[in-house]
């Protein structure tokens, strides 16, 4: 296989002297070529009119290969060969991406293609969707906003927020007016003026019919948690920080109580204090 250049354009020519591929420009990228683990040993991208795309050849079978077909508006590959994935752009603006042995990973339809370690979040006509390294869908394209933290992604639909695992199974239904992530590892959610308790898996912990729940004092240092609850507001304080399950039965026994509770043994051991504030008539500002 050779190439030569004549009246402006550019030939690749296999070992028959037979012209396999004409363009009117081509450029090595000799960064990725033969260290990438597919059965081409150089890497073209070449230019015809208007067009862009990827040629790749093997100088020892004497074949070449189209991986892009040169139709494109622009293309984008990276440097690293760690990574196996060209990004093209249509000239109708639609963004897609290939690997470099010519497969489709993501079809070049969509407004946008963004790349976050092992997915892609997607976007076509104001909704987002992922999915996964290979094209395969995680969640569809189907929400207004996407956010992702660790292995969980925080979806909103509608002005209503839910919550989806990294495999695309509902953790939260999408129903809440905020979702936010709190200090127990799970979720404190907010509904109609009214909040609650979600463990990381979904389980609910706090029913939500509080009207304030405030978890930001509760560290291992300073073992507080704040509830407000109808006309009173309750500090808890606590000895244990893992016994996190009998709080929130204490918590719940609270709520269901107008007067003070009587602790039983299990939460004496984990409770210091607790302190039952009557809100009727004196408004407190730090729980507003």
């Amino acid at each position: 296989m050779r190439i030569e250049n004549d009246n402006g354009k550019v030939y690749f020519i296999n070992d028959k002297k037979k012209v396999v591929a004409e363009y009117d420009e081509c450029i090595r990228i000799d960064e990725i070529g033969s260290k990438r683990r597919t059965e081409y040993t150089t890497y073209y991208e070449v230019i015809k009119g208007e067009n862009k795309g990827i040629l790749a050849c093997n100088e020892k079978l004497d074949k070449v290969k189209e991986v892009v077909p040169c139709i494109f508006y622009n293309i984008n590959y990276p440097y690293s060969i760690s990574s196996n994935t060209i990004n093209v752009a249509t000239h109708e603006k639609k963004v897609g991406v290939y690997d470099f042995d010519g497969k489709v990973i993501i079809p070049p339809e969509f407004d946008r293609v963004n790349k976050c370690d092992d997915i892609y979040v997607v976007g076509k006509d104001r909704k987002f969707g992922v999915k996964d390294i290979e094209g395969k869908d995680i969640l569809p394209i189907e929400f207004d906003s996407i956010e992702r933290d660790d292995d969980v992604y925080t979806v909103s639909k509608d002005e209503k927020v839910g919550v989806y695992n990294k495999n695309g199974k509902v953790i939260l239904p999408i129903e809440f007016d905020s979702v936010e992530f709190n200090i127990w590892d799970g979720f404190t959610v907010e509904k109609d003026g009214k909040q609650g308790l979600y463990s990381y898996g979904g389980q609910l912990i706090l029913p939500v019919e509080f009207d304030y729940l405030d978890l930001d004092t509760l560290t291992v240092s300073v073992p507080m948690m704040t509830v407000k609850h109808g006309k009173k507001v309750y500090n808890l304080k606590i000895k244990n920080f893992n016994e996190k399950n009998l709080l929130t039965k204490l918590v719940k026994r609270l709520a269901e109580n107008e007067e003070d509770v009587e602790l039983g043994e299990q939460e004496e051991k984990i409770t210091i204090k607790t302190e039952v504030k009557d809100i009727t008539e004196e408004k407190k500002d730090n729980i507003y």
